[in-house]
């Protein structure tokens, strides 16, 4: 299927490493969020503050559990992570100032729906 392998378990993989000691979560901001939106140019994305899309992700650092490729979201259904127990987890994101998802359920459809061939 389209799309991108590993979207749903890169936050929480790069979570798992702060709590590791691999790295910092100024390191995962600037992995994630800050690097990626200043190299595709995106010039309100990538931070918070005035000007910007009020698009954030909450956290948990502390929220345990395992990777569930069966339960994604995406239509890829695999992961060379299943199962794997990962600390840290995405728990709200907010897309425009607005909620868009919140424990696993999705409240704005925001976007194009794509059609599969």
């Amino acid at each position: 299927p389209s799309g991108i392998s590993g979207i749903e378990t890169s936050l929480p993989l790069m979570l798992n490493a702060v709590n590791e000691g691999f790295l910092s979560l100024p390191d995962v901001v600037r992995l994630m969020c800050t690097n990626p939106a200043r190299i595709f140019g995106l010039r309100n994305k990538g931070g918070i503050s005035p000007g910007h899309d009020a698009d954030i992700t909450l956290i948990d650092m502390n929220m345990t559990k395992p990777v569930v490729a069966a339960e994604f979201n995406s239509k890829a259904k695999f992961s060379p992570f299943d199962g794997m127990k990962l600390q840290g987890w995405p728990v709200c994101t907010i897309v425009g100032g607005k909620l868009a998802w919140w424990d696993g359920e999705f409240y704005v459809k925001n976007g194009k729906e794509i059609i599969y061939c």
